[in-house]
């Protein structure tokens, strides 16, 4: 696939037309239908059992939570992936990219929802802030990444991946706050809704990885990583304008759970 004209992509003839087909634009196509594919099917499978009545409320309060949730694991993975590509120009090797940019992401994000009850309790972080920081961070990282990346390449291997590191620290910690913060609030207004928030955010990181390979050929990463950025903006729009101002779901009470009386 990195053999095809970046044109085929932007070409509607292209995707109908086989009499030019090469065997790497072939392939482009069917990963292209099964992404698709997939994606479809896991929407059907997630979202049919909503309207079932022993699924969730099919509410309008509860198709905003779940696209909170396909924001974040959509906008993770497509960062994460973009993030992997480009820091392998720095550490000079894929295998070495996967390995430093995987690593210092998982351990920040867990770190980051470890910590997440005491600055969200105590420090008053918030949702809005955290993806709003994301925001912030992702853009200035990638200016600086441009301005820095060819005198950084020339530095040693171990110095680069320290840099690397500590470059994707703070962005995991901030990362970690979201995921455990949105679990809470579905909690505290249906339970019920908490399985299909796991279940729509592992989806949608999933497929991420398909499409995030597909878009990054015809657009580079760059686009990957702005549009990764754009799902945390989202998130930062629903924190503000959604999400707040939906009081504990009804049931609440009868099921005992935290926040019941809130």
């Amino acid at each position: 696939d990195h053999l095809v004209p970046r044109a085929n992509y932007f070409d509607v003839t292209r995707w109908f037309d086989g009499d030019f087909d090469t065997d790497q634009w072939i392939f482009v196509k069917i990963f292209a239908i099964f992404a698709a594919i997939l994606a479809v099917v896991s929407t059907i499978i997630i979202i049919g059992p909503l309207v079932s009545q022993s699924g969730p409320a099919f509410s309008s309060r509860n198709i905003v939570n779940l696209f909170y949730f396909f924001c974040l694991g959509a906008g993770f993975i497509l960062i994460e992936v973009a993030l992997i590509r480009k820091f392998g120009l720095i550490l000079g090797h894929p295998s070495y990219s996967i390995a430093i940019v995987l690593a210092a992401l998982i351990l920040s994000t867990g770190l980051g929802s470890l910590a997440t009850r005491r600055l969200f309790e105590v420090h008053g972080l918030t949702e809005a802030r955290a993806s709003l920081l994301v925001v912030l961070y992702v853009l200035a990282a990638l200016a600086g990444y441009h301005l820095l990346v060819e005198q950084l390449i020339a530095l040693p291997i171990p110095v680069k991946a320290a840099i690397v590191v500590c470059a994707l620290l703070p962005l995991g910690f901030l990362m970690g706050q979201l995921f455990p913060q949105g679990l809470t609030r579905v909690a505290k207004e249906d339970s019920r809704l908490v399985p299909w928030a796991w279940a729509i955010n592992g989806t949608a990181s999933t497929v991420g990885v398909g499409v995030a390979d597909l878009l990054s050929h015809p657009l580079g990463f760059n686009v990957v990583l702005y549009l990764g950025t754009a799902f945390y903006a989202a998130i930062f729009l629903l924190s503000c304008y959604a999400l707040p101002q939906q009081r504990p779901h009804p049931g609440m009470k009868e099921l005992g759970l935290p926040g019941a009386a809130s």
